[in-house]
């Protein structure tokens, strides 16, 4: 499932909440643990948005383990969010795992959200958050957390 700032309209909610349940729910009926992946030359605002999705994450799923850092050894679930020149692991993802929509190319301020398959030892799909610079990585994000989650984007701000 990948999802472009242009394709809103034909967004369909129930799909999302799919990868919402791969990636959220207990892990063979346990609590697991949610790894939101970051380059290691993801920039100040890549970092940001991560913990935010680490706050959105925690505030459904409170008894959920999530850890935002930039290697991925022993986690049950992983969510690579930044952009194709910060984060390595984007770009192995388009070679190796049959991403089809990420890429070096994407416009300012315009991001991809998108599943891969199962990788060969059976794990849920990893879902990347790519943007074409680091709003692009803020809005990617943040509509995730929307659509998926149910936060309000501006909840900093509104209060609700």
């Amino acid at each position: 499932m990948s999802i472009r700032p242009h394709d809103r309209g034909c967004l369909r909610a129930a799909v999302i909440r799919v990868i919402a349940v791969l990636l959220l729910a207990p892990v063979a009926g346990r609590a697991g643990s949610i790894l939101i992946l970051h380059g290691g030359q993801a920039s100040p605002v890549e970092r940001n948005a991560a913990s935010d999705l680490k706050a959105d994450i925690k505030e459904v799923c409170p008894g959920e383990t999530v850890i935002v850092q930039t290697a991925s050894v022993g986690f049950d679930r992983v969510i690579v969010v930044g952009t194709w020149r910060s984060n390595a692991v984007i770009q192995h993802l388009s070679a190796e795992r049959g991403f089809r929509l990420l890429s070096a190319d994407l416009e300012p301020e315009s991001f991809v959200l998108e599943t891969g398959p199962e990788d060969r030892s059976g794990r849920p799909p990893v879902l990347v958050i790519e943007g074409g610079d680091d709003r692009g990585v803020c809005y990617g994000v943040y509509e995730f957390s929307q659509r998926v989650l149910g936060i309000d984007p501006a909840e900093y701000w509104t209060g609700r």
